[in-house]
Parts: C-alpha cells; structure tokens; sequence
C-alpha cells in the first residue's frame, strides 16, 4: 500500500456497518473503469478487509457481496438509505465503508470525480447522488413496486425526492448537524427544528397516505429517501416528533427490516453524543 498525507490509505469492505472481527486479505483495489482518473492520481493498491459476518447473519445477507458496489460512509443517511433500499429489495451488493468520509480517501476520487458519498459501481458505470441512486436501484432491478412507470405516481415521487433534498434535508442538517459533530455552530438549530417540523407536517399533509406512505400502503423510494433521513432526529435534545411523524416512521422502520442493521454504526455514534450533552 502506499502512505500518503493523511496516513495509510485502504477501503474497508463492510458487510453491515457493524463492529465486527477482520480479518485482512491484500489485493489490488477492483476500482471500475469509468472514464479516465479524475486529477491524474496515479493506480495504487490498498489492503482490502473483510468483514466476517456477525453470528445469526446468513452468509448470502444482502451486503455481503455481489456485483453492486455501494462506496459509503455508515454516518450517512443518505448512503444508508441506499443500504437499506438494497438490503429489502435482496439486491446483493458489497459496501465499501469510507471512514472518514472521502476526504480521507483521495483516491476516491477514481470511482466518483466529484469525491461525494453515496456512490455505486455496476457493470463497469458509476452512478452518483442520493436521489439518483435510489431511482436507478429501482430502474436497473425492475422495482416497480417502489418506483411506478404510470407518469403520475411516478412524478409523485419526484416530487418527494426533489423536495427532501432543496427543503427537508437542508432543514435536518441545520437542526441536527451540529448535536452529531459536524457543525461548529449551534445557535441555528432552533431554526432548523422549527423548519423541519414545517416541512414534515407538508410532507405528511400533501403526499402521504392515511396510515401509509407515499403513493400507498407501502413504502416507495421517497419513503427511504425520507424515512431514513429521520434517524438524525434522535440526536437533538428535547426534540419531540409529532404523533404523525412517529407513526410514519415507525411504520416505516417495521416495512424495512435492513435499516435497523445496517443504521446500527450511526445509532451508536448518535447515543455517544448525546452522552456528551453538548454540541
């Protein structure tokens, strides 16, 4: 492997986002041709760990292999949402836990130009952002089901997804960004809190079905988009969500069995912070 400014520089191979038993193995990186190598880094080679899977965890669990490769970090809502949109579907992919974030991985920056997580690599095409991902999961796996071809359901949940990204999320990380660690400033959190409640109250109002989700008894790709993003809530002290918003969640969370497993590294940082009591 080789050293570099921020130290050694590997990609950790995670099945579950979980602390468990490693065991390494060295290989050459299987980066996917995608264009040329973004701001001429030279080929490298890390060590590469995999992950043993915890007991009770079947070996052919979503995540512990196959020919998606979701580059993540599992802090991350928007990769966990990926994560658990794949794990329930039963698309069997292999996470590529960045610790860290990309910055710490320069050479990243050969699989997605623009350094930003979540990223996946299929069949030799890289696909980025959140929202796209998402669409081309269901797109590339026939889940129809999740994403309808009729033009109106399907703008529906356009709608949603466009929305979480210019409206809800930007309100999430001013309310909670700060309490995880990764704002220096806190004194906007009340404002984002007042935000998104706002935008839950709209979100449930306009595009959710009573007892349901978007555009149905069960979940659709906005409602993991959405429903996930939820987990940073629980970092805010003395946040309480309204009736309807802990009903959509919760039933959003007994629809996806994955996300408790593979949120269980973000949930743990979320109850170290709250320990600390401060932002």
């Amino acid at each position: 492997y080789q050293r570099r400014v921020h130290g050694e520089v590997f990609v950790v191979t995670s099945v579950l986002g979980t602390s468990m038993s490693l065991v390494p193995t060295y290989a050459p990186p299987q980066f996917v041709p995608y264009g040329q190598p973004a701001y001429g880094l030279p080929p490298t080679e890390f060590p590469v760990y995999q992950n043993i899977p915890p007991a009770g965890i079947p070996q052919g669990f979503p995540g512990s292999g196959g020919e998606v490769k979701l580059y993540q970090c599992p802090h991350s809502v928007d990769c966990l949402a990926v994560a658990a949109l794949l794990g329930d579907a039963g698309i069997p992919y292999e996470a590529m836990n960045l610790q860290g974030g990309p910055d710490k991985h320069p050479d990243f920056r050969r699989i997605n130009p623009a350094g930003k997580l979540p990223a996946v690599t299929y069949r030799g095409k890289m696909i980025a952002e959140p929202m796209t991902i998402l669409r081309w999961v269901a797109n590339n796996f026939g889940l129809t089901n999740l994403y309808p071809q009729e033009a109106n359901a399907r703008a529906k949940i356009d709608m949603v997804l466009d929305w979480r990204q210019s409206t809800l999320f930007p309100a999430i990380m001013q309310m909670a960004f700060p309490f995880l660690g990764w704002h220096p400033n806190a004194k906007e959190a009340v404002a984002g809190e007042v935000k998104f409640k706002e935008a839950m109250q709209y979100f449930l109002q306009y595009f959710v079905t009573p007892g349901g989700f978007v555009g149905g008894p069960t979940p659709s790709i906005a409602d993991y988009a959405v429903g996930v993003a939820l987990q940073y809530a629980d970092v805010v002290p003395g946040l309480k969500l309204s009736r309807d918003v802990e009903a959509y969640r919760e039933n959003f969370e007994r629809h996806s069995p994955t996300l408790r497993i593979v949120s269980e590294s973000l949930a743990e940082h979320i109850r170290q912070r709250r320990k600390s009591k401060s932002p």
